[in-house]
């Protein structure tokens, strides 16, 4: 039903955080004890509630135990056989990880967590469009370069992922982009009058 919150998006708007985080451990100690005996069925739902906790994590500002979080996400998935089509979602990780240590001021983990994103969607390329999530991390990647004070390159990555997203536009995909273009167009637009280029 529309206009509908879920009992979780209860629980963040509400800022009951330790309800959720709760929420969270307990399900993955059950999961954890069938992993073992269901590895394939069991891996992808632990995955997501780590990487789900880890943005919880975040939210609160433990930018530590956020990474930890992401990092065992990751685990589970490289000692797991057979969840190769979940490989997007590992990116997703990745993308979460590095806004992370963004937001703790880990600039360059954080761009070397990008490209590690990077290279998976390398991987799963000839599988499935992936020029979303390549213009995400190409634009992550400029709003960092942007705050290490590398100007150059953060307008070639912003450049670079919007190029992506003109390519969805002229298939007719805008919908699934038009947020995003119009947030980036935004900050690109206060980047180049902040150099003098606009």
């Amino acid at each position: 039903m529309s206009g509908t919150i879920s009992p979780i998006e209860g629980l963040i708007s509400l800022e009951k955080f330790d309800e959720l985080l709760e929420f969270f451990d307990k399900s993955i100690s059950k999961l954890k004890e069938r992993y073992y005996h269901n590895k394939g069925e069991i891996a992808p739902l632990l995955i997501d509630l780590y990487r789900k906790r880890g943005i919880l994590l975040r939210l609160r500002e433990d930018f530590e135990s956020a990474i930890e979080s992401f990092d065992r996400a990751v685990e589970i998935f490289q000692k797991t056989e057979g969840v190769d089509s979940y490989l997007s979602e590992l990116v997703r990780i990745y993308i979460e990880k590095a806004l992370t240590l963004a937001y703790s001021n880990n600039l360059d983990g954080a761009i070397t967590c990008l490209d590690y994103g990077s290279k998976v969607l390398r991987d799963i390329e000839t599988k499935e469009d992936i020029r979303i999530q390549t213009a995400e991390i190409s634009i992550m990647k400029g709003f960092i370069f942007e705050g290490m004070g590398r100007v150059d390159a953060a307008l070639e990555a912003i450049d670079y992922g919007m190029k992506k997203y003109q390519e969805l536009i002229l298939e007719n995909e805008y919908e699934l982009v038009a947020d995003d273009i119009e947030e980036v167009y935004e900050e690109c637009r206060k980047w180049m009058e902040y150099i003098g280029n606009a």
